[in-house]
This record gives structure tokens, sequence and C-alpha cells, in this order.
């Protein structure tokens, strides 16, 4: 089968080159809705596999097909690993649907142990302890968005990620470059709710330090990384968004 080739080729161009160069192995997913007009109720031969998901982009429920994809990469070369669309009506042998999360976890007992070191690039929406677990098992870290509401504990205080911004300071923070974009940046170092230790970094545009709707947070699982290096390797998330594009 043809996408079968294209999964085993990708992945062993990318750890060819993880392995040459000694740079990271990046796994990097991400889904989307391909909007599609709906039919009217007498077509006789409405797009197949359609259906009402909820758009992110738009805030709001649009019809068409969800997609998911998958790139690896790894010293600047991308690669697309594989492209499937989400059919609501798959579900596991116990009759429960088979979510999008669960091709995320299950893809993470196909991929290779990293030839140096290895991080999964995912979206708040993926940032949860079942995908941390599964892809810790294979070797990789997680780098990925994060819910403002998810709960932290500075100082071993229960609080969210928005209620605790509210207390930095602008002496608390750092200007960190990426991309040609300048972000003021806050490290956490600490627990969250069913996580004992990760780095939370909490994030303002350089114009917009302070204000609630710009803030933007994301979790990394590996420590010893350094904020700059976060925030460095989470922006090779783009490649994957300029493919939807």
């Amino acid at each position: 089968m043809l996408q079968n080739k294209v999964k085993a080729e990708s992945l062993r161009q990318v750890v060819e080159i993880a392995n040459r160069t000694g740079e990271p192995l990046f796994v990097i997913h991400e889904d989307t809705i391909v909007k599609k007009t709906k039919p009217s109720s007498r077509a006789a031969s409405p797009i197949e596999r359609t259906g009402f998901h909820h758009s992110r982009l738009e805030g709001k429920v649009v019809w068409g097909h969800q997609v998911q994809a998958t790139v690896v990469q790894s010293n600047g070369i991308s690669l697309i690993h594989s492209l499937d669309l989400y059919d609501k009506t798959n579900a596991h042998p116990d009759g429960t649907v088979y979510m999008k999360i669960d091709r995320l976890c299950d893809m993470a007992s196909t991929l290779p142990l990293p030839p140096h070191s290895g991080y999964v690039l995912v979206d708040a929406w993926f940032t949860t302890t079942r995908v941390i677990d599964r892809y810790a098992a294979a070797g990789y870290h997680l780098i990925g968005g994060l819910k403002t509401n998810r709960i932290l504990y500075p100082q071993g205080i229960r609080m969210s990620v928005q209620e605790f911004a509210t207390h930095i300071r602008k002496e608390d923070v750092r200007l960190v470059t990426v991309n040609h974009a300048s972000y003021w940046t806050y490290r956490y170092e600490g627990a969250l709710n069913d996580i004992d230790n990760a780095v939370v970094l909490l994030c303002w545009p350089e114009h917009a330090f302070g204000e609630s709707k710009a803030l933007r947070a994301f979790l990394c699982t590996d420590v010893s990384l350094e904020t700059e290096t976060i925030s460095a390797y989470y922006a090779k998330h783009w490649p994957i968004e300029i493919f939807f594009r």
C-alpha cells in the first residue's frame, strides 16, 4: 500500500538525517477542517465521509472533512508521514468511538527510537497525560500548546495558568525572539495536575504584555531544555501549518 511505503520511507530518511547530524527527530501532529459546501437534502451523491466538525479557526461548526496529518522532521528537512481523514463512524471493538487522540497514541508505538533525542509537537488539544505517557514510552518528549485553564502549583498553591499570569510582573519576564517575532516569556517549572514536573512557558507578544487575550502557554516535558530552545523547537510546528494552507 502506497501510504505504508510513504510512512516507512519518511521515517527512514529523517532517522538517517538525525543519526548523521546529531539533531533531534521531531514528530509533528496537526488536524484541520477542509470546509465544503453543505449539499442539498436532495443531492444524489453527497461527498463521501463529510460531516459537521468544530472549526477552531472559525470558532464554529462547519461542514467538511476533518483531516489529521503527521510530519516528521530533522535538521530542517520536513517530510509528510501520514495524511488521514477522521471518520467519526470508526469504533473500537467495544463500540466506543475511535477518537483523534487514539490515532496519535497508536502512532507512538510505530515510531523508531530517536538516534539522539526526539520530540512530539502538538497543539493544546493533544497536550494530555495519555499522549505524554505514550510518547515517553517510545522515547520522545512532548512540547505542546497548553490551555490557560490548566492547573499549576506555584509554591504549592493551586491556580490556573490564566490566574497565575495575573501575578507575573514585567521584571519577571524576558524577551525571547523566535522567527523574527519577540515574546515576553515567563518560565514555570514544577507540577501540573497529573504531571509531576514539566516546564510551562507563559508568553505574550512584545506589544501586549499582561493582556489576558494575548496570553499563550506551552508545555515541555524535557526540563533540561533552555527557554529559547523550547520556543525554537515548537516553532518547527510551522511547516505543517503551511502544508494545510
